[in-house]
């Protein structure tokens, strides 16, 4: 009985010649999501500090000042966005606005201290200052991710993803889409200033 048994027994060779391939493909499976469970980790840690950030500012009345134009702050005039030196205008309060949590629900929005209700957004990717009109639209184009880089910050549409807050060399700000050029990253940083 026993040789007739042998007989009909798999070498154990044949066996794993035969599950190999299962194998490999199962920890080549494992290892996929093990990978990708360590990059949504990853992520959500970038999105805690990123929201740790944001938070240590809302709420707050804040000034910006341009990275590559010291003295140049985020202000608005004839209801456009400028950066403008505080000699170009008589009121430091044009220079100021309240942080606020994004109108959209997401990121951030920057609402004047001087004219209340109006808020910096995007209109043919041409920052303006507008009254708040209760349009969706209108929460949009004035929300903006806030991302830290270093000591500066940037300031992304919610609603134009590549599009970054900048001036351009009139000073005019504008949502103008992100290029590579260390011209265009200089101008769309800013760093927090104490105006007051």
């Amino acid at each position: 009985k026993e040789k007739i048994a042998h007989k009909f027994r798999k070498p154990t060779y044949h066996i794993m010649s035969e599950i190999q391939p299962e194998l490999n493909s199962t920890l080549e499976e494992l290892s996929n999501h093990i990978k990708n469970a360590s990059e949504n980790l990853r992520l959500a840690a970038d999105a805690l500090s990123r929201a740790s950030d944001v938070n240590r500012y809302l709420f707050k009345v804040v000034a910006f000042e341009s990275c590559d134009n010291r003295g140049y702050y985020i202000a608005h005039r004839n209801s456009l966005g400028y950066t403008l030196k505080l000699d170009d205008s008589p009121l430091v309060a044009d220079f100021i606005f309240k942080l606020i949590a994004g109108l959209d629900g997401r990121g951030v929005s920057f609402e004047s201290v001087n004219y209340p209700g109006h808020f910096l957004r995007h209109q043919f990717y041409q920052i303006k200052l507008h009254k708040y009109d209760n349009t969706p639209l209108f929460q949009k184009d004035a929300s903006y991710i806030i991302n830290k880089q270093g000591a500066f910050f940037t300031f992304e549409s919610v609603n134009m993803p590549g599009h970054f807050i900048r001036h351009r060399s009139n000073n005019e700000l504008w949502a103008d889409r992100k290029e590579d050029s260390d011209v265009y990253i200089k101008s769309s940083l800013f760093r927090q200033s104490q105006l007051f």
